[in-house]
């Protein structure tokens, strides 16, 4: 039994070790089209597309807005299919899923961009930005330690009270 198990982890061990790292090619696929058009999915296609033209930091926030715009739409879509019954609720459960479709595939499409992009890069903060940083937090902090200790004594004076 031992020397079955040693040879099924060499064997193991050795198809594991010859194996060639695998190269996978994602090929773009096409921006994704809705079928049901909106305002909410002309304006994030458009942007998208825009974004995927001259990625920048504002195209992001644009392609960020729109995608906001699209869930504040579904959101209402939600709401009407608990609300509603009938040909109206199916209507509107038939709107929800295609947005939501359309909503899966711009996003997915959009990480993939950002993820391409090499201006997106996170920035990393200047000195001045930290420095200012540290300032506003220990201001917050001296703040918080005066508060603290303004709280402390109405509950001194609450307990001095009690007693008396």
């Amino acid at each position: 039994m031992k020397t079955c198990s040693l040879l099924l982890l060499t064997t193991l061990v050795a198809v594991g070790c010859n194996r060639q790292p695998r190269v996978v090619i994602v090929e773009p696929s096409p921006p994704p089209v809705a079928r049901l058009e909106t305002m909410e999915t002309q304006l994030l296609g458009r942007e998208s597309d825009l974004f995927e033209q001259t990625p920048s930091a504002e195209q992001s926030a644009r392609v960020q807005r729109a995608i906001a715009q699209l869930d504040g739409e579904i959101a209402e879509l939600v709401e009407i299919v608990a609300r509603e019954s009938g040909t109206p609720r199916a209507e509107a459960d038939r709107k929800l899923n295609d947005l939501r479709r359309y909503r899966a595939a711009e996003g997915a499409r959009f990480l993939r961009l950002q993820a391409l992009a090499p201006s997106m890069a996170t920035p990393i903060p200047s000195q001045t930005a930290v420095t200012q940083a540290d300032g506003t937090l220990e201001r917050v902090g001296e703040k918080l330690d005066k508060a603290g200790d303004k709280i402390q004594d109405a509950a001194r004076a609450v307990g001095d009270a009690v007693r008396d």
